[in-house]
């Protein structure tokens, strides 16, 4: 699904802005009224020149969707509440010049309480729940809760990973999907009452073993895989001399910006430990030791492997939800395509889960 780009230009001095960056600023629209989408929609435009965008790459997860969205319309918006998914691409002869998508639910948003910016509207980012509230107002959370955001950030991975390919009814893991991009800034949380969380910012999703959709992304300081600071290492000690200098340069390069469920894995790590290990400088921790302290043995065993310079010694966000309460096949594909209709459901303390025709276990949307 596309939207023209002279529409856009033609209308977008009408549209309020909603905020921008160094990627791009987005819009609010009441305008595009796309077939079976919410009246109200953003709309991002990036600011990288034709060419730098990759077409192909955003079509491929719009396809995503729409598939969901036509044959198991629960999990499309299950997929909606948990991701600003892109809707379509706005191009202009076949070059992609932007997104669109949902709006951010105003449950993810607050004031600012401190007094330099006091009663500033304010995206409640996970980056509040580990400063102890600082600037939302939240002031520390109890770990009970915290927990709860944890679990709801490994089942949003979790469900990402295993969405893979589901043209013939089955889950093909060589199209896997993966975020990339997890940070600090890149999840929103609510915790008045029900306890969700939505992540932002989609522009680094891909299928296993492409480039995200911008191209060649950077890992967000802070949070590189122990596998990309070796190969930030190997580039600085590269003599230019050396005959392979070119090939290894962009060898190491493409390790550098190289992101998989493996380099998601580590990354919800740092989530959880600094979730869990909150306070002043918590975004920057990288030692699970207090972490640990805080939450069960099986827990931190997963945190201690989840941050394993190894990424195959890492877990699965599969064990991950599994250790929070979920089923221990969620998520599970059939080794055979199965013609059956009917769903399986299991139930644990957690909920209801139930497997889909696909073979995806995913929690049953008409349990919660």
């Amino acid at each position: 699904m596309n939207v023209e780009w002279d529409y856009v230009r033609s209308n977008m001095d009408m549209w309020e802005v909603l905020g921008s960056g160094g990627f791009g600023t987005v819009y609010k629209t009441s305008s595009l009224n796309l077939p079976g989408e919410a009246s109200e929609l953003a709309v991002k435009i990036y600011k990288r020149q034709d060419g730098n965008i990759n077409a192909g790459q955003f079509e491929s997860l719009i396809d995503v969707r729409e598939r969901l969205k036509r044959e198991e319309p629960k999990w499309c918006e299950k997929l909606d509440s948990m991701f600003t998914w892109p809707l379509a691409l706005v191009t202009d002869e076949g070059h992609a010049k932007g997104v669109v998508m949902n709006l951010i639910p105003d449950k993810y948003f607050g004031t600012v309480t401190s007094r330099m910016a006091k009663g500033t509207p304010i995206e409640r980012k996970l980056g509040h729940v580990m400063d102890d509230g600082e600037i939302s107002g939240w002031g520390p959370l109890p770990t009970t809760t915290k927990l709860e955001i944890l679990r709801e950030i490994a089942y949003a991975l979790a469900f990402l990973h295993n969405l893979g390919n589901k043209t013939r009814g089955n889950v093909d893991h060589g199209d896997d999907i993966i975020y990339g991009d997890i940070s600090a800034n890149n999840i929103l949380c609510s915790v008045d009452g029900k306890t969700e969380i939505m992540f932002v910012d989609c522009d680094s999703v891909r299928k296993s073993g492409t480039q995200a959709p911008a191209g060649r992304q950077a890992h967000t300081d802070g949070w590189e895989p122990p596998e990309v600071q070796e190969a930030q290492r190997k580039v600085k000690c590269l003599d230019k001399s050396e005959p392979d200098y070119q090939f290894r340069i962009q060898e190491y390069q493409y390790a550098c910006s190289r992101q998989t469920k493996n380099t998601d894995v580590y990354k919800f790590g740092l989530v959880f430990l600094r979730v869990i290990d909150s306070g002043r400088y918590a975004s920057t921790r990288t030692n699970p030791k207090d972490a640990k302290r805080k939450v069960s043995a099986s827990l931190g065993r997963l945190l201690d492997a989840s941050l394993s310079t190894d990424p195959d010694d890492r877990p699965t966000m599969k064990e991950w939800v599994a250790a929070f309460g979920g089923a221990a096949e969620e998520f599970q594909a059939p080794r055979q395509q199965s013609n059956r209709k009917s769903t399986v459901k299991c139930i644990d303390r957690t909920g209801d889960f139930v497997q889909l025709p696909s073979g995806i276990w995913i929690r049953d949307p008409g349990s919660q």
